[in-house]
């Protein structure tokens, strides 16, 4: 677990993990206000 090699992959998947992460709740955040807009008129 404290090889060198194995820290970079794990890093780097995590960024793109919080980055999908970050862009969904974006992305959900996004389509509920729509739909409260909607529902609003």
């Amino acid at each position: 677990m404290a090889e060198p090699d194995g820290l970079r992959p794990s890093r780097t998947r995590a960024v793109l993990v919080s980055l999908l992460l970050g862009l969904t709740t974006l992305a959900g955040a996004f389509v509920i206000y729509v739909l409260l807009v909607a529902v609003g008129r």
